[in-house]
């Protein structure tokens, strides 16, 4: 008798991801790593799953999904891997700019400086990607790359790099 392999309960991560406060590391019971799971996830699920999660993903619940994007830049520029900005990127295109636009911008920031840390070209790396976006998100992403490039920069959103026990931060300029 043939075992059966236990699906994923993305389900089950929408929830906690809901539970999940905004900003608030202390309640951030989720982390870089179920997030990481989330997105291999949706890069093989059904089009009807997709479908799903897209639907779920509203609000703060989306806000508190591409907060995750800034750690996974970060955790690009630790171990110069391009795997990282690429499941940031996902992060975007599940949330698909519903929240605030703005919110969006400003972790794209991080994800355009992370890939200038580490020597990977963004934009090839971005439309890649565009298969699993909407037309909206993909218009939200390309006038993201066509801003002047000084505009995608940390120090417009008052941001900088930091090390924080040999771990790369963002953090308020202060």
């Amino acid at each position: 008798m043939a075992t059966m392999t236990p699906t994923y309960e993305y389900l089950h991560f929408i929830e906690r991801l809901e539970n999940t406060t905004f900003g608030k590391k202390n309640n951030r019971p989720i982390l870089l790593e179920d997030v990481s799971e989330f997105i291999d996830f949706y890069f093989h699920a059904s089009k009807d799953e997709k479908s799903t999660i897209t639907s779920l993903i509203q609000g703060k619940i989306g806000l508190t999904l591409i907060s995750y994007s800034g750690e996974m830049s970060a955790m690009a520029i630790d171990t110069n891997e391009e795997r990282w900005l690429e499941k940031a990127l996902m992060l975007h295109i599940i949330e698909g700019f519903k929240f605030d636009y703005r919110e969006n911008i400003r972790r794209l920031v991080f994800i355009n400086h992370a890939a200038n840390r580490i020597g990977v070209e963004l934009f090839p790396l971005a439309k890649n990607l565009f298969n699993f976006a909407s037309n909206d998100v993909e218009k939200r992403l390309l006038e993201f790359f066509d801003r002047p490039q000084e505009l995608n920069s940390l120090n417009i959103y008052g941001m900088q790099e930091v090390k924080v026990k040999n771990k790369t931060k963002f953090k308020p300029t202060t």
